[in-house]
């Protein structure tokens, strides 16, 4: 059985910030989603990001929070849990552009969504497995031992 493939970041930066515009619609719609304000956000190098956006007050009490629908904290799970497990089988992290949006979700007031941005954020700082990073041998052992 051969490992999963590693894959590179770089290939997929379309995708990742079409995923970190979803996130930010979502913070930005949805203050009370958090329970700190977010990030002030840094000039980015890749994706097209509005460093001075506004956001509302984010939540001040459990009321305020359950204003935000269900759909939104499932849909931001789903993101999430999709980077990282993208960040798990990846080379080329460098490129990745959400660390403020996931670091916001750290403040959620639904314990699923911080640990979920958490996992996530720890997949990014991990380094790629050795294994993953290895050719696969081009011939079979031939000794005795492996017969």
């Amino acid at each position: 059985m051969q490992p999963n493939p590693q894959v590179d970041l770089q290939e997929w930066i379309q995708q990742l910030n079409k995923i970190d515009a979803c996130i930010s619609y979502y913070i930005q719609k949805y203050p009370s989603l958090l329970l700190i304000g977010p990030v002030k956000r840094t000039q980015s190098t890749g994706a097209v990001k509005s460093p001075d956006q506004l956001v509302a007050k984010p939540a001040e009490s459990l009321e305020q929070f359950a204003s935000v629908p269900n759909f939104v904290a499932k849909n931001i799970c789903i993101l999430v849990r999709f980077l990282g497990g993208l960040l798990a089988n990846a080379s080329n992290k460098a490129v990745f552009n959400s660390v403020e949006e996931l670091v916001d979700l750290l403040a959620a007031a639904d314990d699923t969504v911080a640990s979920v941005a958490l996992e996530t954020l720890s997949h990014l700082a991990t380094p790629p497995c050795l294994h993953k990073q290895q050719a696969p041998e081009v011939h079979q052992h031939s000794t005795a031992l492996h017969n």
